[in-house]
């Protein structure tokens, strides 16, 4: 969370962007968090053209 801070206080928008999508593999493969559908839409989103970052928000913890 710490470097997720600094980055967006000193404007590093593309190192911002990477930390999202590290939290959100991180979410989805340490923690087991998020159900199918959540998945899906975070790994749609990795491949969609204009999206530089993404994550779960809420409790996601397998949809419960």
């Amino acid at each position: 969370m710490q470097q997720g801070m600094e980055a967006w206080a000193n404007g590093d928008l593309e190192r911002f962007c990477q930390l999202m999508l590290k939290s959100g593999d991180s979410s989805e493969h340490q923690y087991e968090s998020g159900c199918a559908e959540l998945i899906t839409i975070f790994e749609t989103l990795k491949e969609c053209e204009g999206v530089d970052g993404a994550r779960f928000s809420g409790a996601g913890y397998r949809g419960y």
